[in-house]
């Protein structure tokens, strides 16, 4: 399976297994290995590391041949060690292939956990580090703040969510792009899917996955259905050509904001909601913004897709659409 080289001598597959609230982890993981798999994705949260770590080492496959990604929680800040200790007893490994904080602690506990997992990766507990759903900024503040920057920026990925300002500014940065929730988030009715899977005689799914590996950005599909595990795979004897993928592409719903309320902005919610931003230069700033804020998504020249209505007002520049983006449940395929 082709891979991607995530840290000196680190190599990832391309597609791997997302694990989030499977019905039967320990059947679906040792299908996954069975036909072929050699990259599963679990969290701390998830609550089936145990199953997983069973599946594996029933597998009989060597440890250094199987990928394993497990997460920690911001929450978790002040009990790191206790966290991967248990992690990697319940995983049945000395180690993990990438271990990644699973979301964006407030500024100042994200450095101080960044820095935790530095020292865990040095004593030999993971062999590469990375975060989940990080912000530009928030890139940036941990690397300035500790010389490393993370191996993997684990976000979600979908045609609608489709960034190619953020995958630049990754990329840029020498970080691997890792796509979850692609499937559960894309109408895989749409022509541009169907399309080109008809040409091939492959599922629309396939040629969304295919479309990942094409952006060098690495796929976690998650399902419990045992013929699309095996489905989900099989992804590797096709390309796209450049019109479909700029088909696929034209699917997002992401709109440039860039600089919108200028250096340093913040987005007020009338409800009196405050998100701060994470992928805007300092300096001052407001935007007065109609509807609820549960999340804003940054990059570092864009708002991207937010659960907002409007931003209607702005201090220092104009006003600009916001798209609502779909909500941050696990991914999965009927």
């Amino acid at each position: 399976m082709p891979t991607a080289e995530i840290a000196p001598r680190v190599e990832m597959p391309m597609i791997g297994l997302g694990t989030w609230s499977l019905k039967d982890p320990y059947h679906s993981v040792r299908t996954a290995l069975d036909v072929g798999y050699r990259h599963i994705d679990t969290a701390e949260q998830y609550g089936n590391e145990d199953l997983i770590g069973r599946a594996i080492a029933d597998s009989g496959l060597p440890r250094e041949d199987v990928f394993i990604t497990t997460k920690i929680l911001s929450r978790d800040v002040d009990r790191v060690d206790d966290i991967i200790s248990a992690s990697l007893a319940a995983l049945r490994t000395d180690y993990v292939d990438l271990w990644l904080i699973h979301d964006p602690p407030p500024p100042g506990l994200s450095e101080r956990l960044w820095g935790s997992l530095i020292r865990l990766r040095e004593a030999g507990f993971a062999r590469a580090i990375g975060v989940s759903e990080y912000g530009t900024s928030q890139i940036d503040a941990i690397i300035a703040s500790s010389g490393v920057t993370p191996a993997v920026n684990q976000v979600r990925w979908a045609p609608a969510l489709f960034d190619p300002v953020r995958l630049r500014d990754t990329t840029a940065r020498g970080i691997r792009l890792e796509g979850f929730s692609g499937l559960r988030l894309a109408d895989l009715d749409d022509l541009a899917l169907v399309a080109p899977a008809q040409r091939r005689g492959v599922t629309p799914a396939q040629i969304l996955l295919r479309w990942h590996i094409d952006h060098g950005v690495v796929a976690i599909p998650r399902t419990d259905s045992d013929r699309r595990i095996e489905e989900n795979l099989d992804v590797w004897g096709f390309e796209l050509d450049e019109d479909e993928r700029r088909a696929i592409d034209a699917l997002s719903t992401v709109r440039v904001a860039a600089r919108a309320c200028g250096p340093g902005c913040s987005l007020v919610g009338r409800v009196g909601t405050v998100v701060a931003p994470t992928g805007v230069p300092t300096g001052p700033g407001e935007i007065a913004v109609e509807g609820q804020l549960p999340l804003i998504a940054w990059s570092s020249e864009l708002i991207a897709v937010g659960s907002i209505a409007r931003i209607v007002g702005c201090r220092s520049s104009r006003s600009v659409d916001v798209v609502p983006e779909p909500r941050t449940d696990a991914e999965a395929q009927p």
